[in-house]
């Protein structure tokens, strides 16, 4: 068990299943620093939430160009997320990822809206995810990454600190 899934555990065991109605008469910032750590510890909700990403990540394999819109934002959240119980991840196959990619860049004109929110969630996927992956034994992400950093830095309003933001 993680440090933290201990600590909220723990925190639920002591002050989750007590009344904070004394706490938060009589210490209002105790309750309010103790908001703040339970909703740290707690699982990730709306659009960065596991199920929904792997969903996304699986709906995306299974109906390629044809994802629909939402499944299709979150495949981009979870393009390098391994995600099912085989540990695969989309960033590790050249051609899900070009089409991907090229779902995405079909978005631009007649969906602007789609296809801002999906380069978001490149974005977020690569700080998050692919500019911290380390290359290992089985595979070689550099050019993978590089393909993604390219696809961003064409479709998004680039300027120098992105470009050296995005530099692999």
């Amino acid at each position: 068990m993680s440090d933290s899934a201990a600590l909220r555990l723990l925190l639920e065991r002591k002050l989750l299943g007590h009344s904070l109605e004394q706490l938060a008469v009589n210490e209002p910032a105790l309750l309010h620093r103790l908001n703040i750590a339970r909703q740290a510890l707690a699982p990730l909700r709306g659009r960065h939430a596991p199920p929904r990403i792997a969903h996304g990540v699986l709906a995306f394999r299974v109906q390629g160009r044809n994802t629909p819109y939402p499944d299709l934002k979150y495949a981009c959240y979870g393009i390098a997320l391994s995600t099912d119980w085989g540990g695969r991840r989309l960033l590790d196959d050249d051609r899900l990822v070009d089409e991907l990619l090229h779902t995405v860049a079909n978005l631009r004109l007649s969906h602007p809206v789609r296809f801002a929110a999906c380069c978001r969630a490149l974005q977020y996927a690569w700080h998050t995810n692919i500019a911290t992956d380390d290359v290992s034994a089985n595979s070689q992400p550099r050019p993978k990454n590089q393909k993604i950093a390219n696809f961003l830095l064409r479709h998004t309003q680039p300027d120098r600190a992105r470009q050296r933001h995005f530099a692999v």
